[in-house]
C-alpha cells in the first residue's frame, strides 16, 4: 500500500508497506520501485542502495529482513516532488499485488 502523510507542494513524506501474502517466511528483502516524478533524500526502516532513472532499490535493515506470513514492513522516506504512488514495485525479483 501506498501513503503519503505530509505533503508541502514541492515535497512530502511517503510510506510504502509490502506484506507477505504468501505462506513462506521471506529471508531478506530487496524492493525495487519506480519513483515518477520524485527523488528520495532520506529513507527510514530500510537502506537506500541505489536510485538511478527513476528507480530506487531498498534492501531490508538487519532487524527486519525476515517477514512471516502475514507479517509487513513499512518504508518511509522524505522526497523532493510530486507525491505520485509508484506504478511497479519488485520484493526480491517478484512484482508485488496491489492491495485492498
Amino acid at each position: 500500500s501506498w501513503n503519503v502523510s505530509d505533503d508541502w507542494g514541492s515535497g512530502f513524506v511517503g510510506h510504502l508497506t509490502i506484506t507477505n501474502g504468501s505462506d513462506e517466511m521471506v529471508h531478506h528483502w530487496t524492493l525495487v520501485f519506480d519513483t515518477p516524478g520524485y527523488t528520495i533524500t532520506s529513507l527510514w526502516d530500510g537502506v537506500l542502495m541505489s536510485q538511478e532513472n527513476g528507480v530506487a532499490t531498498v534492501m531490508n535493515e538487519t532487524w527486519n529482513g525476515h517477514l512471516h506470513p502475514g507479517d509487513s514492513v513499512t518504508i518511509g522516506f522524505v522526497a523532493n516532488g510530486a507525491d505520485n504512488p509508484p506504478t511497479t514495485v519488485i520484493m526480491n525479483q517478484s512484482p508485488v499485488l496491489p492491495g485492498p
